[in-house]
């Protein structure tokens, strides 16, 4: 687990820097921490005045810069979204800096989580009290991170009802197109389905091979291509809109 500046972007240590959060203070960037779950996956290579070091969009900082509001606005101007781990034994910041298009598929979700109100964790229940980021605070972190890495999110329905899969657009790799990825824990339970392993569901009493699916593990989160996962559960994609910045998928079962 690598710390300090030396440890993410420059351009990330300098916007902390500006706001008074010294090198000393950030207790975890890119690295393999179980804990991290993958988030803090290194993103690429940077050479700054530390040399040739990887870099992850995700940082961790002290929790003895505090807890407060004025701290979460700080990170969220110099352009974080910042969630405030007041976990026993582990009491941290953890932050994404929104802007890099490099962002892993994990990290990101949790900025569409931090911007929707949410705390970017499996259940994603939503934020409460003064640590929650405000309409105005959203709406900063939403512009910045749409405009910067086109991270288009999708919402997927059926008979009328949101499957609340964290559907996004993304590059795949091999893939020269846009490709509908979601959340296959989600995506399969809604449906009263079963993941049996890292390959099968159970479905409507059948045992399926999802693994056509572009399964991939990603922090807490095992993201699938939507149509593919559908189709393997014999659901199909009935229509599909996108109006430049978000989308609907229409399901038909």
């Amino acid at each position: 687990m690598a710390s300090g500046y030396n440890s993410i972007h420059p351009i990330m240590a300098k916007n902390l820097g500006n706001i008074d959060v010294p090198s000393a203070k950030v207790t975890q960037g890119w690295g393999y921490a179980a804990a991290s779950a993958g988030f803090h996956s290194p993103e690429g290579w940077i050479k700054d005045n530390y040399g040739m070091h990887r870099y992850s969009s995700c940082v961790d900082l002290s929790a003895s810069l505090g807890f407060t509001s004025e701290l979460k606005s700080r990170l969220i101007s110099a352009g974080f979204c910042p969630f405030f781990r007041d976990w026993s034994g582990n009491r941290h910041i953890h932050c994404i800096y929104n802007i890099f298009s490099t962002i892993l598929s994990g990290p990101k979700t949790q900025i569409v989580d931090y911007f929707n109100g949410k705390n970017g964790l499996v259940g994603h229940a939503p934020m409460t009290g003064e640590l929650a980021p405000t309409d105005a605070e959203k709406k900063i972190v939403k512009t910045a991170f749409l405009g910067s890495n086109g991270h288009n999110t999708v919402t997927v329905k059926i008979d009328d009802n949101t499957i609340d899969c964290y559907a996004f657009m993304e590059k795949v790799q091999g893939n020269s197109n846009e490709v509908t990825r979601c959340e296959l824990r989600a995506f399969v339970e809604y449906f009263d389905g079963v993941i049996l392993s890292d390959s099968l569901i159970k479905y409507d009493g059948k045992t399926l091979n999802y693994t056509v699916a572009n399964p991939q593990l990603e922090g807490d989160f095992t993201r699938v291509n939507l149509r593919e996962i559908a189709n393997v559960m014999s659901i199909t994609i009935d229509s599909f809109s996108f109006d430049g910045v978000s989308g609907i998928a229409i399901l038909k079962g």
